[in-house]
């Protein structure tokens, strides 16, 4: 209204608000929500390509998210289906030699990214596009789209993609080799990360009855589960084991049982366990 009244040369009365105090302010950035898959892609993504040799650009969704630390998966976003308009557009830099990966999301795709997609294989670029399909327009209120009905693989090969691979995002593993073998091949490639939205599994399934708990007795302190993949469910204990490291506890209330822990944890401390007591039921 303040921009509009100035265009109508109109003079709006402003209210006065008090600063806050500054002792009640604390830092507290927007995360990815507790197992959703994209953190998964995200984190198969920065194990396969480093990221000072990348550019990774991004779209609007949950997604967006992950361009915020410790994920840096993302170094530019403008508008809604942006992300393969830029990156197509970035290959063409000459003596650029760095992997361009474009992500999307699969309802943005559907809403904007396939005329980007299309400009792309007609101009031969050489770029990874990422699709992070959690089966769901998430940020928005989980909206119907057409990924309800059609394939994204499907689509992307009837454009002339040749190079299409689709990966479970919850198996990092698998996605980690994926993007390796695919960064690098010649003209347009895309891997279509699966995993659906954690909220939209819980609220039709359940919590699954396996869940995730550190064993604080053999934990050695590297913190690599909460400086790689910044889940808020991942929180200090407040203890430190013997060489004076803190340890990290799992908030089981926080939890969404997605299993990303244990894959990242290097020394196999994160693991599951059983739920008998039905409380969550």
């Amino acid at each position: 209204m303040l921009g509009l009244s100035k265009v109508v040369d109109y003079d709006l009365p402003v209210p006065s608000i008090p600063p806050p105090e500054e002792d009640i302010l604390f830092s507290r950035p927007p995360v990815l929500c507790p197992g959703c898959p994209h953190r998964a892609t995200f984190y198969a993504l920065n194990k396969a390509v480093p990221k000072r040799h990348r550019i990774v650009s991004t779209d609007i969704g949950c997604y967006t998210l992950g361009a915020s630390p410790p994920l840096n998966a993302g170094h530019l976003v403008i508008c809604m289906g942006s992300s393969l308009g830029i990156g197509s557009g970035l290959t063409q830099i000459p003596h650029q030699t760095d992997p361009v990966i474009a992500v999307i999301g699969d309802s943005t795709f559907w809403h904007t990214g396939l005329p980007g997609l299309v400009n792309a294989v007609y101009n031969k670029s050489q770029l990874l596009l990422l699709v992070v399909d959690n089966s769901a327009t998430a940020m928005t209120g989980f909206q119907p789209n057409p990924g309800e009905m059609l394939s994204i693989a499907d689509a992307v090969r009837g454009v002339g993609v040749e190079n299409v691979a689709e990966v479970d995002a919850f198996d990092p593993k698998r996605s980690l080799e994926v993007i390796k073998e695919y960064v690098n091949r010649k003209g347009v490639s895309v891997i279509v990360s699966k995993g659906e939205c954690r909220i939209q599994f819980v609220r039709r399934e359940g919590l699954p009855d396996t869940t995730y708990e550190v064993e604080s007795s053999r934990c050695v302190g590297c913190h690599t589960c909460v400086n790689r993949i910044a889940c808020p469910a991942i929180m200090w204990s407040g203890k430190k084991n013997e060489k004076g490291k803190e340890i990290p506890v799992i908030d089981q209330f926080l939890c969404a049982r997605c299993g990303l822990c244990s894959h990242v944890c290097p020394y196999g401390v994160i693991v599951p366990k059983k739920v008998t007591d039905g409380a969550d039921k």
